[in-house]
């Protein structure tokens, strides 16, 4: 059993890895200087989802495990290959960007495949040692990578510009509230709370989680994006591939310290480290679940080398980005969905098993 503040802090890692890569530069695109708005519907919009799913969620078994009750194998099955396919949405954006991130601002004379591989050797590692350990070392290291996304958007302070806010609605508010629901795929991770449903005491510890996760990350992501658009302005803001590493490096410590951005590029690798050790863990744990196999860790290589296979199809950095949206698109709906109608099935069968017990 791992605590229940571990597995909090596991999902607001997956959640926050992907709003300091990748989600900046699709919220700006869309919305411009509105970002900071479009943001916060999209939290909004989430949480009286997850409301809803807290609410109609009565089981202690994940979507895995209530499919294979129902309709044996040939429910689990269709059901575990569309988490699967999800996480695996999910996680191949994430591992393509963090090389081609690294190799342009760290190591400009490593080959990008090198550094893929080496990357993806340390993730197998972190899966195969288990969630326990994966979830100790991200609880010892998230609250240091908190102090240092604070401290950065402290230290902004100086360089904020209020005008850069303008327009209020940015790019229009059809864009924001409209074309912008899809960026709610951010939330899309939540569905890792479900996987890791056997690792909680019962379901309501889970939706505990579900709470704590909304109250650490919205204003964090809020913040984050704010931070960004009252620093540069709309349309040069969307002009940035990694737009919030873009922050740290504006800022200088003084001639003893120097810049902020190596302290930055710490934080980033090892939140990164520890979401993609977290996702091939549980797409080894779902691919077990679905065919009812005794062992994960057989899986661990055999999932690293397909995602990498899959995260090298892009072929830019620019590419990964321009379908960053559409991929998002496609995961979202069935990350919420199949909690909902499996959520629907487990208050259906228990309030069928409390009229029996009467």
């Amino acid at each position: 059993m791992i605590a229940r503040k571990e597995l909090t802090l596991l999902t607001v890692t997956a959640i926050m890895a992907k709003m300091v890569l990748v989600f900046p530069k699709l919220l700006l695109s869309n919305s411009g200087s509105a970002a900071w708005i479009q943001v916060i519907y999209n939290v909004l919009c989430a949480a009286a989802v997850f409301a809803v799913i807290s609410w109609l969620y009565v089981s202690d078994k994940n979507v895995i495990e209530i499919a294979g009750e129902i309709g044996g194998k040939w429910l689990r099955i269709p059901t575990g290959l569309v988490v699967f396919a999800v996480f695996m949405i999910n996680f191949a954006l994430i591992i393509r960007v963090f090389p081609e991130t690294v190799k342009t601002v760290l190591l400009q004379n490593f080959d990008t495949n090198l550094i893929t591989l080496l990357f993806m050797g340390a993730i197998g590692v972190g899966a195969a040692l288990g969630i326990e350990s994966i979830a100790r070392v991200n609880y010892i290291f998230i609250p240091i990578i908190g102090v240092i996304l604070a401290l950065l958007i402290v230290l902004l302070v100086p360089h904020y510009n209020i005008y850069n806010l303008l327009p209020i609605l940015g790019t229009g508010a059809k864009k924001i509230f409209a074309d912008g629901f899809h960026t709610i795929s951010i939330y899309s991770d939540m569905l890792l709370l479900n996987v890791l449903l056997p690792y909680y005491k019962d379901a309501r510890e889970a939706k505990k989680s579900i709470r704590a996760v909304f109250l650490i990350t919205a204003p964090v992501t809020v913040l984050i994006i704010l931070a960004y658009c009252l620093v540069y302005p709309y349309p040069v803001s969307g002009e940035f591939m990694i737009p919030f590493y873009q922050l740290a490096r504006i800022l200088h410590l003084g001639d003893f310290l120097g810049r902020f951005e190596p302290v930055f590029q710490f934080a980033w690798s090892i939140l990164l480290l520890l979401y993609s050790a977290l996702y091939v863990f549980a797409l080894c744990r779902v691919w077990q679940m679905t065919f009812d196999l005794d062992f994960y860790r057989p899986l661990v290589f055999p999932v690293v080398i397909i995602s990498g296979a899959i995260s090298l199809l892009p072929a830019t950095l620019g590419d990964i980005v321009t379908n960053a949206e559409f991929e998002n698109k496609l995961a979202y709906p069935a990350a919420f969905l199949l909690p909902v109608i499996f959520g629907i099935v487990s208050k259906v069968r228990e309030k069928k098993r409390k009229e029996k017990s009467r």
